[in-house]
């Protein structure tokens, strides 16, 4: 495909000086933009819970976008976060999951080993200092919980699977406010915890840098 940019009818360029001028893959290490992604999905979530029943589609129908931004922001925050904490488990000698992996799949519940590993290495806790992410098992249970229901990140994107069967289990019901309660707290600790990663990763890098 040519991938001629100069005559385009709805990608086209505008002034930079807009308000709605978009500047896409400008950071120069794109494998560094995964929580950037994560935080506008889940941004983008919390802005549509806010106007759920509003939008004039239909309003059960109306939650679908909003789940799939959530669950695809969970599933970049876990990526972003075992991206840059398998940088420091290798730098260590561990074993961890390579990057072609981390990009190929879509179930959240793979990420859990080496989410715990990460957090292990670092000496964190499992303490998010949330009510209900006090412990391991509070994670981990919120993870399988949500794949359970979309293992794929197609649950919410289709009515259907690829067979042709009903993507969610019949009269699949619930409190979109109280999801959002639950899953907002969590992916902002993800966010900041890749922060803590990243800062934990300079310092060791460094410091392995100057022994050499």
């Amino acid at each position: 495909m040519n991938k001629n940019f100069s005559d385009r009818s709805l990608f086209r360029r505008s002034s930079a000086h807009g308000n709605d001028f978009v500047l896409l893959n400008w950071h120069g290490e794109p494998i560094k933009e995964f929580s950037l992604y994560a935080e506008a999905y889940h941004c983008a979530a919390k802005k549509l819970v806010a106007e759920y029943g509003t939008t004039g589609a239909i309003r059960d129908i109306e939650s679908t976008p909003i789940l799939f931004l959530y669950r695809h922001s969970f599933e970049l925050y876990l990526k972003a976060f075992v991206l840059v904490g398998s940088k420091i488990l290798a730098l260590h000698g561990k074993l961890t999951m390579s990057p072609k992996k981390i990009f190929e799949t879509h179930k959240l519940t793979e990420f859990l080993p080496h989410f715990e590993a990460i957090i292990s290495e670092v000496g964190w806790t499992w303490d998010m200092g949330e009510d209900g992410l006090r412990q391991k098992s509070d994670f981990v249970g919120l993870v399988r919980e949500f794949e359970e229901i979309d293992p794929g990140s197609f649950s919410f994107r289709y009515p259907t699977n690829k067979k042709g069967d009903a993507a969610l289990p019949d009269r699949f019901s619930f409190n979109l406010s109280l999801f959002a309660q639950r899953i907002d707290p969590l992916l902002e600790i993800i966010d900041g915890a890749i922060m803590g990663l990243e800062e934990l990763w300079n310092s060791a890098a460094e410091a392995a840098y100057q022994e050499r």
